[in-house]
C-alpha cells in the first residue's frame, strides 16, 4: 500500500485497456480502494482530458506542429504539442496524486503524450506498467516529466 505520512488521503487512479485489468492492478499494488478510481483506457482519457472521442485525440488536427529545417545529413526536427483548445478542456477538478496504467503498450503515443501533459499541469505522478517487449515493433514514448 502507498505509505501516507499526511492526514490528506492519497487519491489514485488505476487504468488499463479493460476495466478488469485496472481492477486487478489496484489489487496487485494494494491501493486504498476507498480513494481509488478504476477506469478502462477510454474512460480514463475522456474523464481526465475532457475529450468526447479518443479517436479525436489521435487526429493531427488536435496538435500543433513545428518543423525546424536542418542541413543534410541531419533530418528536420519536428515537434508537436497539444492544441490549446485540448488543454483548455482538461478536467483539473480534484485530480489524483498518482495514476497507474497497466498494459501501457495499448495506449498510442498521442494518448500517452496527452496524459503526460495533464499530469505535468496537475503535479501527478504517472506510473506505467506492462511488458514493453511483447510486440515486435514496440516503441516507447517519452512522457513529459510531471514534476
Amino acid at each position: 500500500m502507498l505509505k501516507n505520512n499526511s492526514t490528506t488521503p492519497i487519491k489514485t487512479i488505476t487504468a488499463g485497456p479493460l476495466k478488469n485489468q485496472a481492477e486487478k492492478l489496484a489489487t496487485d499494488i494494494n491501493v486504498d480502494i476507498s480513494n481509488n478510481t478504476v477506469y478502462d483506457k477510454e474512460e480514463l482519457l475522456k474523464n481526465l482530458l475532457g475529450i468526447s472521442s479518443v479517436e479525436d485525440l489521435n487526429k493531427t488536427d488536435s496538435w500543433d506542429f513545428t518543423i525546424t529545417p536542418r542541413t543534410a545529413p541531419e533530418r528536420d526536427k519536428i515537434e508537436r504539442k497539444l492544441k490549446q483548445s485540448i488543454i483548455d478542456g482538461f478536467n483539473n477538478q480534484n485530480p489524483p496524486n498518482y495514476i497507474f496504467i497497466d498494459e501501457v503498450t495499448f495506449f498510442t503515443a498521442s494518448e500517452l503524450y496527452a496524459l503526460g501533459e495533464y499530469c505535468k499541469r496537475n503535479n501527478i505522478l504517472l506510473i506505467n506498467t506492462g511488458d514493453l517487449k511483447q510486440g515486435k515493433t514496440n516503441k516507447t514514448w517519452n512522457i513529459p516529466n510531471p514534476i
